[in-house]
This record gives C-alpha cells, structure tokens and sequence, in this order.
C-alpha cells in the first residue's frame, strides 16, 4: 500500500502518475499571492475531481504528522441536490478574497486547560479553525484522531471571539466539555470529518462530510 512521506513533493508523490495538473499548481500559486491569475473556478474542481479519483485508486494513505502545521483556506466548492437518483453534487467552486483570512491549524498535542475545561487526555490532538477580518477574528477549536489514513475526524468544542486582542466569549461550544472527554469514544460516524485525498508540503486537499472540496495551502 502507497503512503506519501512526509517530505515529498506534489511532483514526487505523483511520479508514477506524471506531475500534478497545472490547473492546480495554477491555483495554489494564485491562493499563495493574490497578484497572480486565478485558474477558472470550473476547471479547478475538474482537476480536484481527477485528483481524487488519482490517490483513492493508487490508495494513499497520511499520518496526522503530515497535517501539521498551519493551512490557508484559498478554494471550497458547495453542493447541491443531484437530479433524479444521483443524490449530492457538487456546486460551483469559488475561490475565497484575499481579506478573509481562514486558516486551519493541526497540532500533535491536546487543547491547554481552558475556562470550564480541565486537562484534556494526553493521546487527544487537536485542530484549531480560524477566520479573520481585520483585527475581528472568530476561532473554534477541538480534539482531532485520523482514520484509516485518509479520514480526519474532528470535534469543535470551544469558540474564542477576538476583537482586537479583546475576547468577549471564550469558552464552550457544541458538545462542549463532555464533547473533549467522549470524543474517541464516538467513532468516525459520529464526528465531522474530512476526508484527505491529498497532503504535501505545499497544500492539501479534501472531501468534506456534506460532500464539497476544499483546498489549502501551506501558511506561515
């Protein structure tokens, strides 16, 4: 079984299939610096799609150490009902504007003590989803386990509202406390997830549960 290591390149994780579509380099390039051309909306979900259809046949398989770090957010597509039996499809793809920054933070450790919260299990790790506008930022948190590889299993637990180093609200939401100790307990079923297709240096990529892509890139 294929397992992309976490040193590879997108080129070397592809050796066997060419190199990746220009499409996406095209895309990732234009999410990295806002000055370049963005790629149609069209043809990115097309090259996601084959992308996709690429790593699930060649069975890739990650390790959460290839997660970590900090993502932007530069490229999701929505859903929408299929005709006849075809069930969910996919919408059209937009790229996110440049003044909206939403990062995605993936970290080897559990979430630190919290107003409310205790010391969560040492083996949790977690994930850390944030969307800024300025100096307003809003931040949700939680415990994060990887399935077979591909399957990021998350839970956001605590909500953080920013105004400029300002915090009105820091504390639980959803399942909150009892969300954080219960969270292996629950199973992939009963968690959101993503569903990771493609992970390298530079971005990675993913099926959300509701059934639209999303792509990141390397953020510093």
């Amino acid at each position: 079984m294929d397992q992309v290591s976490g040193d590879s390149l997108p080129g070397d994780a592809f050796s066997k299939f060419g190199e990746l579509d220009p499409v996406l380099k095209g895309a990732i390039a234009a999410i990295q610096d806002p000055s370049q051309p963005h790629p149609p909306a069209s043809q990115v979900v097309a090259a996601l799609v084959a992308l996709e259809k690429t790593t699930k046949a060649a069975h890739f398989r990650y390790n959460y150490g290839q997660l970590l770090g900090t993502w932007r957010l530069g490229f999701v597509t929505g859903t929408r009902k299929g005709q006849g039996r075809k069930g969910i499809a996919l919408g059209k793809g937009f790229f996110l504007p440049d003044w909206v920054k939403a990062t995605l933070t993936y970290r080897d450790r559990p979430l630190p003590p919290w107003a409310g919260f205790g010391a969560a299990p040492l083996e949790q790790t977690s994930v850390f989803n944030r969307v800024q506008w300025g100096a307003i930022a809003l931040e949700v948190s939680g415990p994060t386990q990887l399935h077979q590889g591909r399957m990021l299993g998350f839970d956001f637990t605590r909500l953080q509202v920013d105004l400029g180093g300002w915090y009105p609200y820091r504390g639980a939401m959803g399942r909150g406390v009892k969300g954080e100790a219960n969270f292996y307990d629950r199973g992939v079923k009963n968690q959101a997830f993503f569903t990771y297709f493609w992970v390298s240096p530079q971005a990675i990529a993913a099926r959300g549960r509701g059934g639209g892509f999303a792509l990141w890139v390397s953020y510093p």
